[in-house]
């Protein structure tokens, strides 16, 4: 009798096991599905990976292959924890960055994290840092007792020299690919003037006017994106200029919010513009056909970065945006966003999901001033909440060998 209870309780706990590893399967299978309808626009991003159930691998005999291991995740490094006005990836394996509370320069390497003050000369409240020749030399931008801009150009390599005061009201600096030549906007009693200044800070060539003073630089080889500053209830264009011959064509033009960057070849813009629900959308456009390609993702181009391939383009996209208009309250800093990465080829419109340090690391991260490095391999940034230095490395990526991909790309 005993043996036949047991049998039975032997074969009651049998079936009751084999009708939970079911259950618990049709339960992997619905939250596999779920996870493949949460998307940023109705899609899991690239390398979303399943929920494994409780007896998966148990009554599975086919080996589990390579692809379904957890792919690197790319790792996330605040390179500097106090405020920081400006920043350079030099050619060596280093960065340099300005302190804005004190102007100081310093220079860090990337291999060993070694920090090395470069330039102790205290410009107070720095609130802009533009460097030049691969970090060699550096222009810091404060307001002055008046406020007036004031802008000094020193080079960190000859202490004997000093800092060269450039024209005051300099509203917006952007260098040349070599580093070696600067386009300024200056502030004029008519509006505004942009123009280029050569290694040792003196005009080289006028190349703009105009009435108005709110207007962003981006200079890729010998073309230079002149666009008006960006606001969701005005519309603004946008020109692309020859530095060497002069032409001038409309690149984008009456764009709500417009921002825009311009690719290291010159050959597309990647802008973004707001829509009529308020909310700011990517799109690309070839500079040659004229052809649009909507990336169907919400973002600002501002918060974009070239790759060298010049068809790719990192974006640090926000989780989520308020009720609010929109660039104008990003930009006087009412609102601050949660932003994951993602990449976007403007060539054909495809767009995947690549890092979320909030989900990975437990970090909101706002990001500005994004770069990447001349090999593709490495991101760096500024967060625009405490405007610390931070680095996004990407394991495992191939190098871009163009001789062209020289420099970090913004």
């Amino acid at each position: 009798m005993l043996y036949i209870t047991v049998s039975v309780f032997v074969i009651v706990l049998a079936i009751a096991l084999l009708s939970w590893a079911v259950f618990v399967g049709r339960q992997q299978q619905e939250l596999q599905q779920d996870a493949a309808n949460l998307g940023y626009f109705g899609g899991a991003p690239e390398g979303t990976r399943g929920v494994r159930g409780v007896f998966d691998g148990i009554f599975n005999n086919e080996p589990e292959s390579a692809a379904s291991q957890p792919d690197p995740e790319p790792i996330l490094q605040q390179l500097y924890n106090l405020p920081t006005s400006g920043y350079v990836k030099k050619r060596a394996n280093a960065i340099r960055f300005v302190d804005r509370a004190t102007g100081h320069v310093f220079e860090k390497e990337l291999s060993d994290g070694t920090t090395t003050r470069v330039d102790q000369t205290t410009i107070p409240q720095v609130y802009n840092a533009v460097f030049t020749n691969d970090g060699d030399g550096v222009v810091r931008q404060y307001v002055g007792d008046r406020g007036d801009i004031i802008s000094t150009y020193s080079i960190l390599t000859n202490k004997e020299i000093p800092g060269i005061s450039l024209p005051v009201n300099i509203l917006e600096i952007k260098t040349s690919r070599n580093e070696d030549r600067m386009s300024v906007l200056y502030r004029t009693q008519e509006g505004s003037s942009v123009s280029i200044l050569n290694g040792k800070g003196e005009v080289e060539k006028a190349i703009f006017d105009s009435n108005l003073r709110g207007w962003a630089l981006d200079w890729k080889g010998e073309d230079l994106l002149i666009t008006q500053k960006p606001s969701g209830s005005l519309p603004g264009s946008s020109y692309l200029f020859d530095i060497v011959s002069g032409a001038r064509m409309t690149a984008l033009q009456q764009v709500p919010g417009l921002e825009t960057k311009l690719s290291p070849d010159g050959q597309f813009v990647l802008y973004s513009k707001i829509e009529q629900t308020g909310t700011p959308v990517l799109f690309s456009k070839n500079v040659t056909t004229g052809l649009d390609i909507p990336l169907n993702i919400a973002g600002f181009a501002s918060k974009c970065a070239w790759l060298p391939t010049s068809s790719e383009a990192y974006c640090a996209l926000p989780a989520e945006f308020q009720q609010a208009q929109y660039p104008d309250a990003w930009y006087q800093g009412d609102i601050h966003f949660r932003d994951s990465l993602w990449k976007a080829n403007v060539a054909t419109g495809l767009v995947e999901h690549v890092f979320s340090p909030a989900v990975s690391n437990g970090v909101s991260l706002d990001m500005i001033d994004l770069t990447v490095s001349a090999d593709g391999g490495t991101l760096f940034f500024i967060n625009n909440t405490d405007q610390t230095l931070w680095s996004v490395t990407f394991p495992e990526r191939e190098a871009d060998e163009s001789p062209a991909a020289n420099e970090a790309v913004e």
